[in-house]
């Protein structure tokens, strides 16, 4: 506790031993500028200390009193690599809204979570290939470890067949890698990657 408090003063945030103590026990709030200066003198991201890292696969994680996800979702939302769900899912009135397709909200997610620099890096054909890759292989594991999630998923696109007839551009249509996640889609995805990467290989041996 000592060095911790020791560190967080060196960072320009002083917080007593005793207030360290007080935050562990869940009796201290910890503000915006508390959580950056901890994480710094633990060397760690902030995520680390806002996200759950020894929660069990099946257990549904809380972020606000309407929505909860399991710990490998919140940390693919905390990444900017997908949407969180259960976020949508309690935001969206089934009555009323009309959901955007899935790629639409993927795009405009990272859009305003990643800054200009990282998306225009995110948006070259041969990054799209890779993360389409990564995607897939994930979804394939997800499937294979959490099998009550997408069946849980599969309920809702369900019912949303049964209110919504003929939609099959909705977020509720298709979860996110649903398709992805089938090993021949896996492969076709590997290929286009493979092409990618030999384009720009060559495009960098030109320049040289």
């Amino acid at each position: 506790m000592r060095a911790l408090s020791a560190r967080l003063g060196k960072l320009g945030r002083p917080i007593l031993p005793s207030g360290i103590t007080k935050i562990e026990d869940n009796s201290r709030r910890v503000d915006v500028g508390d959580l950056v200066a901890l994480a710094l003198a633990l060397g760690v991201t902030p995520d680390r200390l806002l996200l759950p890292v020894d929660a069990a696969v099946d257990q549904d994680v809380p972020l606000t009193p309407a929505v909860a996800a399991r710990q490998f979702q919140l940390w693919a939302w905390a990444r900017a690599e997908s949407p969180l769900m259960a976020g949508l899912v309690a935001l969206i009135d089934d009555e009323n809204d009309s959901p955007a397709p899935l790629q639409e909200l993927v795009d405009d997610f990272r859009r305003h979570s990643l800054p200009p620099s990282e998306r225009l890096r995110d948006n070259h054909t041969a990054a799209r290939a890779a993360r389409d890759v990564l995607d897939s292989t994930r979804a394939l594991l997800d499937r294979l470890e959490q099998p009550e999630v997408f069946a849980r998923e599969d309920q809702l696109r369900a019912r949303h067949a049964e209110r919504h007839p003929g939609d099959t551009s909705s977020v509720f249509a298709r979860a996110p890698g649903l398709d992805a996640s089938q090993p021949a889609a896996l492969r076709a995805r590997l290929k286009r990657l493979i092409a990618e990467v030999e384009a720009l290989i060559g495009e960098a041996d030109g320049e040289r």
